[in-house]
């Protein structure tokens, strides 16, 4: 009776530090994100905020992402956007890499942010209200001891 308990948990807990081995996915996430957000970066697509999203998310676990022997991934954080989602869980089971071939160039030096093709800047309509207002607050930026800031009366 006991002794086959005993020896059950015994054998559990010499078992514990070979799943504990399992490797922590954190770091491997981190980069494999901010790749993809240097590489829609350089593009100058959109998906740079998705992954940039996925990317602080993967930054605020503070426990360890890792893959257990049966499959289970575990502390990965439930991410809004299932694109990204789909795409990390891809790269813990191996069938993504942390660095696609045609991002390794964009991650090894990270773009400068090219506002001619920015996503949402190419989208703005030209004197439009969104144009009207980044205007004046870049006019008033270029004022020497001007506050940083506009209040809604001097937009209008």
């Amino acid at each position: 009776g006991n002794s086959s308990l005993a020896a059950h948990v015994h054998a559990t807990y010499e078992a514990m530090p070979a799943v504990a081995a399992a490797s922590s996915w954190n770091a491997d996430l981190a980069r494999a994100a901010e790749a993809r957000v240097c590489y829609y970066m350089s593009i100058g697509s959109s998906r740079e905020f998705m992954w940039r999203k996925a990317r602080d998310a993967i930054l605020a676990v503070e426990k360890e992402i890792r893959r257990f022997p049966s499959g289970r991934i575990v502390n990965l954080p439930r991410l809004r956007q299932a694109t990204a989602q789909q795409e990390l869980e891809a790269v813990i089971r191996g069938e993504r890499p942390v660095v696609p071939a045609e991002m390794e160039a964009a991650a090894e030096t990270p773009p400068e942010r090219d506002y001619d093709r920015h996503p949402y800047l190419r989208r703005m309509e030209y004197r439009g209200g969104g144009y009207a207002i980044l205007m004046a607050l870049h006019r008033r930026s270029r004022l020497a001891r001007a506050r940083p800031f506009m209040y809604k009366v001097e937009l209008l």
